[in-house]
Parts: structure tokens; sequence; C-alpha cells
């Protein structure tokens, strides 16, 4: 009889800690959750082009049900958001931007955005060093980060892969020593 009252001192307690446990830990995902793979179709507006459907970066045609996303696997989906609103240099939503953002326009449409001393995407934040740029490519949806080389003249960063020159608000991107976009300009 006692070893029983001892075991049930200990275990009532431990289940109490393990449900409040579960209970915190299932409001953690943000919003009013469980999301999963369709949750987007009943958030994300029509006329939002460029989204996040918890897991995976997304654009559509404006006025398409139809997206094309990135391939990643999530275990667990977050919650979806529009991404369409652009990032103005000085902000980021309430949170001030500590860093410089350039952006460049390409023949055909092509645009990428250069990042100084801050890099940010949705609520991912990464400080970058004095001779570190991040790039990011609004074509792929992806981003680099790239260190400053020896240059003639310019502005010259790379990783190995991804090589960006600029120079009087001309700019040159090369992958795999291949030209990537032609006519690139800063917008002003």
């Amino acid at each position: 009889m006692r070893f029983d009252s001892k075991i049930n001192r200990l275990f009532i307690p431990l289940c109490t800690l393990l449900i409040w446990c579960a209970t915190m830990t299932s409001g953690l995902a943000g919003g009013d959750g469980p999301y999963d793979a369709n949750s987007w179709k009943t958030m994300i507006p029509a006329s939002c082009k460029s989204f996040f459907d918890g897991c995976n970066n997304c654009r559509r045609a404006e006025g398409s049900e139809i997206a094309a996303c990135t391939r990643k696997a999530c275990q667990e989906y977050r919650q979806p958001r529009c991404l369409d609103e652009p990032i103005m240099e000085g902000s980021v939503g309430k949170t001030p931007f500590e860093g410089r953002l350039a952006k460049f326009s390409c023949d055909g449409d092509n645009r990428f955005q250069v990042y100084f001393g801050e890099y940010v995407a949705g609520d991912m934040r990464v400080a970058l060093d004095e001779d570190e740029i991040m790039l990011s490519d609004r074509q792929t949806h992806t981003a680099y980060r790239l260190q400053r080389v020896r240059a003639a003249s310019g502005a010259k960063y790379a990783d190995g892969q991804l090589e960006f020159w600029e120079r009087g608000g001309e700019a040159m991107l090369h992958k795999d020593g291949n030209r990537l976009y032609r006519g690139c300009r800063l917008e002003r």
C-alpha cells in the first residue's frame, strides 16, 4: 500500500505536467492552427500573387486558382500569408529594417534584390557582415549569401556558384559562369 501511494504522488503530477506541456506547445505554430497543405486555399485572397502556403513559397498568375510552389516537405504547417507587400527600405512591417535594400530590374521583367547589413524574409532576419550581401532572386524565390571579392571596378560579390557585380547602377549576374539576366539596372 505504501509503495502505491508513492507512485500515485509522482504519477499524477507528472501526468498533469505532460498534459499542460502538450496544451501549451499546440499553440506555438501561431494563429488558429492546425494548418495543412490546403489551408492557404481559404486564407489567401485570389488577388495575392505570391504567398507562403504554410510550408512553401508559391506564385500564381493574377486571378488563377493554380499556384506553382517550391517543393519543401513539412511535417507541420504554419499559418499561410500573402507575400505581395514589398519590403520598403527602413521598415519591415512594424519592425525597423536595419539594413539597406537595392532593387534591380532586368530585361524580360526579371528582378532581384540585394540586401546590405541585414536580410529580412517573412519572420526571418539575418545579420550580414560588412563584406557580405544577400541576393534574393524573385523568379526562383531563392536567396544567396555572397562574399565580397576583388574587382577592378565597382563592387563584386560571389559564392563560388553565383556572382553579382554592380557599378554605377548597372549590374551583372552570373551563375556557374553564364549570364543569368541581361540589362540589369538599379530601380530608382
